[in-house]
């Protein structure tokens, strides 16, 4: 449902039911996964445009959840259910989880050349009915409850860098991920450290033999932070992408 009360402005809601059967793979215990995932969810907020395009504002607030969800366990959860760590599977399917929470994101191009996009997200996720019934309502691991991000991009319009473009992107994950929850008291025993990344890149196109020709390099946690993204997920270490694109 949309409603535009003026020009610049325009609100809308919506309810959705999702259903993405039965997920492959096998859980801790090495037995198939045979429950299917679903969910439901809600949503309101507001899309906005200001100064003819130039300014962008969005804003929404949700409510999620979901059934039968296949969730990563922790180093702690997995000992304090097998009593040691195994080389395979460690996933599980939870009875449900819910999360609420919202995200705002602006968009912003004060001149031609030059555009920036900053958003920040706030998600409190939570179990529901787990088999282990201590940890009902409780946090679930590696999950972050903020994270936000800038994108900076300017591009040479005229002159002798006409065709190149330079961007810059912070991405940020807070510290409120749990690592280590306890089996006995459902408290956080330990969180994995939140992070900054630092990215950046440049991208030229020409033409070359009447086609057109796009040239681009970038830089992936440029600070070479040592970064855990998930429970078991390592960041990259500094890395370099080259691309070479054309159309046919």
């Amino acid at each position: 449902m949309l409603f535009r009360s003026v020009r610049q402005v325009s609100f809308y809601a919506s309810v959705s039911n999702s259903f993405s059967g039965v997920p492959t793979g096998i859980d801790v215990y090495g037995r198939l996964l045979d429950k299917p995932e679903s969910g439901k969810s809600k949503e309101v907020g507001l899309k906005s445009s200001w100064l003819d395009g130039r300014l962008g504002l969005e804003a929404a607030l949700f409510e999620l959840n979901r059934t039968n969800t296949r969730r990563q366990l922790s180093d702690s959860e997995v000992i304090s259910v097998l009593g040691f760590l195994p080389s395979g599977a460690r996933s599980i399917q939870d009875n449900g989880e819910k999360s609420r929470g919202g995200e705002i994101q602006i968009l912003g191009r004060p001149f031609p050349s030059y555009q920036i996009a900053a958003n920040f997200y706030y998600i409190d996720t939570a179990l529901v009915s787990p088999d282990n019934l201590i940890r009902n309502g409780g946090p679930i691991t590696g999950r972050p409850r903020s994270n936000g991000s800038v994108f900076h991009k300017y591009s040479f319009l005229s002159g002798f860098l006409k065709g190149l473009a330079v961007n810059n992107a912070v991405v940020w994950v807070d510290g409120f991920r749990p690592d280590s929850i306890s089996s006995t008291t459902g408290l956080v025993t330990n969180y994995m450290p939140g992070y900054i990344r630092l990215d950046f890149g440049a991208a030229y196109q020409a033409r070359v033999l009447g086609r057109s020709v796009s040239l681009s390099l970038n830089v992936r946690n440029a600070a070479d932070k040592k970064i855990m993204e998930g429970l078991q997920t390592k960041g990259d270490p500094r890395s370099w992408r080259l691309g070479v694109g054309t159309r046919f």
